[in-house]
């Protein structure tokens, strides 16, 4: 779970003289691009430098929200250590945070919960949710583990985002029925929750999500990310295929069999049955 309370506004007046020039100069040098712009203000922050705007929401974040969850992991990593720890007896409790300890990312698709409530009784309009890409990289090598299970069902708020279209395209849906953006209010007693589910059978992409908000102190964005760095989704379009195979395999060594037809194509997780 994570809490973000203040917006990446750090004024100028706040900062040390040589920590300013610093930034002019690599400003200068073209070194602050998109993804600078973004890491900056964490920087700032852990420096002593104040942030500004108090943003009238709060949020909570589930990470592992994805059913049936592929990952691409280095080759150096070992499938039975793989096996033994997502598909053993003994299976990580925290399935998301080891793959990530273990180098994996997500593959192709993944599935936030961005839980929103008010931080006080007064109503907040939350105008739109909008995923922004931060990054482009081109899709991870490595192995993939191809699991050929049932897909997800489907929750009453959702939005699905196709990260290969620039910008990306996002689709709502309430209730199970695709719908034009609609609005919601928030406060300290009513909360709202949503499912974003991204995919991308490209690339390698670093992304944040950008709520807009308003309420009688003014309008804002409040930026929500993954524990202060981006969210990375990547395809498989790079990495090799070996398909689960847990409910057969005799041993944590049989769990993963090669798999070729599937490499570097999609997965077709809208194929799936609902379990």
């Amino acid at each position: 779970m994570q809490r973000d309370s203040s917006q990446n506004e750090t004024p100028a007046s706040h900062l040390p003289k040589w920590l300013v020039g610093v930034i002019a100069v690599l400003t200068s040098l073209g070194v602050l691009g998109a993804v600078g712009a973004y890491y900056v203000p964490g920087i700032l922050d852990r420096l002593g430098a104040k942030t500004t705007n108090r943003v009238p929401l709060d949020f909570d974040l589930v990470l592992d929200r994805t059913e049936t969850a592929n990952y691409v992991f280095p080759a150096s990593t070992k499938r039975e250590v793989v096996a033994a720890a997502l598909y053993g007896e003994n299976e990580e409790a925290d399935e998301y945070q080891w793959v990530r300890k273990h180098g994996g990312v997500l593959a192709e698709e993944q599935v936030v919960r961005l839980i929103l409530w008010g931080r006080d009784e007064s109503v907040v309009h939350i105008d739109d949710i909008r995923v922004r890409i931060i990054a482009r990289n081109k899709a991870r090598a490595g192995w993939f583990n191809a699991y050929d299970g049932c897909g997800g069902i489907a929750v009453p708020r959702r939005i699905e985002v196709d990260l290969d279209r620039s910008p990306p395209s996002q689709v709502w849906y309430v209730d199970d029925k695709k719908v034009h953006r609609p609005a919601f209010v928030v406060t300290a007693s009513e909360e709202e929750i949503f499912d974003i589910t991204v995919t991308t059978s490209r690339d390698e992409v670093e992304w944040v999500l950008d709520v807009l908000y308003s309420s009688a102190e003014g309008s804002g964005t409040l930026q929500v990310d993954s524990r202060g760095r981006p969210f990375i989704t990547t395809s498989v379009a790079n990495a090799k295929a070996y398909l689960v195979n847990d409910g057969e395999a005799e041993s944590t060594s049989d769990v993963f069999v090669r798999w070729p037809a599937f490499d570097g194509s999609k997965l077709g997780k809208d194929d799936h049955p609902v379990c």
